[in-house]
C-alpha cells in the first residue's frame, strides 16, 4: 500500500467507551492504522473533528508551500543546467567550425 503524502487528509479518530474506564482519549490514526496522535478525552465528537479539520487545513497549506518551494528550486537548478549545456553546445559548434575550416584547407592543399 502506498503511503499518503498528507496523512491527516485520510485520517480517522476513534474513542473507546467501556463501563469500567469510561471514555478513552481520541486516537488519531492513518488509513493503515498508524498512530498520528492523541486528543484528550474531554473533547466531544464535534470538538475533536474541529481539531482534525483545523490540522488538515494547515497540513495541506504546508504541503502546497513545500511543493511550490521544490518546484521553484527545481526550476532554478534546471535553468542553470540548461545554460551550462547551451554553453557546451556553442563551444562544440565553434570547434566544429574550426575543424571544418582546417579540413577544407587540407583538402584544397592536396589538390
Amino acid at each position: 500500500m502506498t503511503e499518503s503524502l498528507i496523512p491527516l487528509a485520510s485520517c480517522q479518530i476513534t474513542q473507546v467507551t467501556t463501563e469500567e474506564s469510561g471514555k478513552s482519549d481520541w486516537f488519531v490514526k492513518t488509513s493503515n492504522q498508524e498512530g498520528l496522535g492523541v486528543l484528550p478525552k474531554c473533547l466531544n465528537e464535534k470538538q475533536a473533528m474541529g481539531v482534525i479539520h483545523f490540522a488538515r487545513k494547515y497540513e495541506l497549506k504546508a504541503f502546497n508551500i513545500g511543493t511550490q518551494f521544490q518546484l521553484d528550486k527545481s526550476s532554478k537548478v534546471f535553468n542553470e543546467e540548461r545554460l551550462k549545456l547551451h554553453k557546451v553546445i556553442k563551444e562544440l559548434q565553434a570547434y566544429n567550425e574550426k575543424l571544418s575550416e582546417k579540413l577544407e584547407k587540407f583538402i584544397i592543399s592536396e589538390e
